[in-house]
């Protein structure tokens, strides 16, 4: 069977791990410095691109 990457629950998946990356940033934040600055913002960015094309990477199948 063929995956196709616009299927809803890929998307829905990949979008999910993104998701909890920024969740899991601002969750630290809050407790580490008590809120979120610039700084905090721009990891939470950057994590979430990370975790969107690492899940990404996950579900597209090896080219062989």
């Amino acid at each position: 069977a063929k995956l196709h990457l616009a299927s809803g629950m890929v998307s829905l998946s990949v979008m999910a791990v993104s998701v909890g990356a920024v969740w899991a940033v601002a969750q630290l934040a809050r407790r580490q410095i008590g809120g979120i600055t610039g700084d905090v913002l721009g990891t939470a960015q950057q994590m979430g691109e990370i975790g969107f094309l690492l899940a990404l990477a996950a579900v597209i199948p090896a080219s062989t």
